[in-house]
Order: structure tokens, then sequence, then C-alpha cells
């Protein structure tokens, strides 16, 4: 009966370890509560527009993070990891010792749980960390951070604040 115990006991210590190590070491864990998080996903072309204008703007890195969810399988899901991932990795390093495999995995599996947690159904979703800023209200949400937002119909326009 001890021996059952025992074994019950280690098994649930290594099921609990293993969550444990998983949520460290994947990248949503170092996700920065403070940054507005750009969750996209590739079937959206304003997704792909948002990333293709976020992403190439130095100026933005620290203030926001354009945020996968979903895996590297695609070329579309594999550039937005591994963008994500270059920032991240630079404020963490621990990041590095996972591979980028695992770590856009468990990236879009993460941010794909917090979209249908948020029950958001358009895309690109923005967030400040995990809260959900409402469609419509992300000008006022950047513009707090020192961004503006200044959409037209081929552009999201964001920018930092100048003055």
């Amino acid at each position: 009966m001890r021996g059952s115990i025992k074994i019950a006991l280690m098994l649930v210590l290594g099921v609990a370890s293993g969550i444990g190590v998983r949520r460290l070491l994947s990248p949503y864990f170092w996700l920065p509560s403070d940054q507005v998080w750009v969750l996209v996903n590739e079937g959206c072309p304003a997704s792909k527009l948002a990333f293709s204008e976020l992403s190439v703007d130095e100026t933005l890195r620290g203030r926001l993070l354009v945020v996968p969810t979903e895996d590297d399988s695609n070329a579309f899901g594999r550039e937005v990891c591994h963008a994500a991932l270059d920032q991240l990795r630079a404020d963490a390093a621990v990041l590095r010792l996972v591979p980028d495999s695992f770590a856009c995995k468990w990236l879009a599996d993460d941010a794909r749980t917090l979209k249908a947690t948020l029950e958001q159904q358009y895309s690109p979703v923005f967030t400040l960390g995990e809260q959900i800023i409402p469609m419509g209200g992300e000008p006022a949400a950047l513009l707090e951070r020192g961004l503006e937002m200044r959409p037209t119909a081929d552009s999201f326009g964001i920018k930092v604040r100048s003055g």
C-alpha cells in the first residue's frame, strides 16, 4: 500500500513539475504585461498588414509586440513567431534554451487560448497584457503608451507619438 502511495505521489509531483517547466519555458510567460500585444493569424489580411507594418518599425520595439496565434507550420506563423522570439529572447535568456519549434508551438497555443478566453473572433486583436482593448479603443490605449494610431484604408498608422 505504501509503495502505491509513493508512486502516486511521485507521479503527481512529476506532472506538476512538467507543467511548471513548460509554463516557465513558454515564450508566452515572458510576454511583458505592460505592453500592447497584437494577436494575429494567417487567414486574416488585416493581421498580415499589422505584422508587415509593426515588425519593421524599430521605434515600436519594446512598446508593442505582434504575437502569433498559429505555430510555425505556415510561412506567416513562422515569420511572426521568429520576430516575437527575437524580441523576447533579448530580455529572457532562458528562452534561448528552447528550440524554435517548441517555442513557436507553445507561444501560439497560449496566445490562441487567450484569444478564445477573450471570445474574440476578429483579428488582429489588441490587448494590454491579457486584457482586451475593445475594438475602437485601440487609439486611446496606444496614446497612453506614447503611440498614435491614425488608420487609413490600407494602413494601421501606428507610430511613436512625436512631441
